[in-house]
């Protein structure tokens, strides 16, 4: 199982509908090669922004990680985060992708 890091997120944060500053959630969803490390690296993108981290979840199985975290965030910063996020998938050769939703 991959996730395509090339594509858009599985859903993408709707920015025109709602106040902007309206908190909302998203679901991070990471796979990579299982190394140690790999949480932390997604916690240092992730620093620079006003969230909240509700909850993480690690599989770990034949030699491969996904990491499911679950954030909540306001909705005016979803696509600097999308960004940074596809930036560092990029970078470090990780899938990432991002699903969101309303609080």
């Amino acid at each position: 199982m991959s996730l395509d890091t090339n594509q858009a997120s599985a859903s993408s944060p709707n920015t025109g509908s709602q106040n902007p500053s309206e908190p909302f959630s998203a679901l991070i969803i990471l796979a990579t090669e299982d190394k140690p490390g790999v949480l932390e690296e997604l916690q240092e993108v992730l620093a620079p922004f006003a969230l909240t981290i509700a909850e993480i979840q690690k599989i770990a199985l034949r030699g491969r990680l996904i990491l499911g975290v679950l954030i909540h965030l306001d909705q005016a910063h979803a696509l600097a985060i999308e960004d940074d996020l596809q930036a560092f998938g990029e970078k470090s050769g990780y899938d990432v992708a991002m699903d969101y939703r309303d609080l």
